[in-house]
């Protein structure tokens, strides 16, 4: 990385979308992990602003678990059909060929897409505030079948643990426990009421 792209990386982190030309596949490494923490977080925070059946059905079908790596399939189906040549070409040396965004250009449609591209894009906590918003509303509409699919499709278990040996896979388990506690406990006090 060049001198200020660390420093750019640390002051951006988890927003971090850079792709340093003198070490691309590193750079294109970060700026995957980094959306694809941001879509996970999305998703998570999203569960908050489901509808109280979505609530239910979510976790059972996108498991704390499986998130990432769904998150890490949607980001690169997103980068994929989004992003300049040069970030496809790294993480296509990155991937090694191996085409993990197949799973999502299967079940993806177009309603998902407003949510990938706010998480994507997101720069603050408020940017993902606003895909946390987005997505409640894909998946309280029926998104969460697309999803579904993802994550119960015969090859995704084999990616899955392709992408936990290829990548550095970030706890999201205190936010999703945090998350679902505040649920459980709101679902108590509306059952009590």
């Amino acid at each position: 990385m060049s001198r200020r792209q660390p420093d750019e990386h640390k002051r951006s982190g988890y927003f971090y979308r850079g792709l340093d030309p003198n070490q691309p596949n590193n750079s294109a490494r970060a700026h995957l992990q980094a959306a694809a923490s941001r879509l996970e977080t999305s998703m998570i925070l999203a569960m908050r602003e489901m509808t109280p059946e979505a609530q239910l059905v979510f976790p059972k079908i996108v498991t704390a678990q499986s998130i990432w790596a769904i998150s890490m399939i949607l980001v690169c189906w997103h980068v994929d059909k989004s992003t300049d040549e040069r970030l496809r070409s790294a993480i296509y040396k990155i991937t090694g060929g191996y085409q993990i965004d197949w799973l999502a250009t299967q079940y993806v449609d177009s309603p998902s897409c407003e949510w990938l591209a706010l998480a994507y894009t997101a720069d603050s906590q408020a940017g993902l505030g606003r895909a946390a918003t987005s997505f409640a509303a894909y998946v309280s509409t029926g998104g969460v079948t697309a999803l579904g699919r993802i994550a119960l499709d015969a090859s995704f278990p084999g990616v899955q643990g392709w992408l936990g040996r290829k990548f550095t896979k970030p706890s999201a388990s205190p936010l999703w426990g945090r998350v679902m506690a505040g649920l459980a406990k709101t679902r108590a006090a509306e059952a009590v009421v």
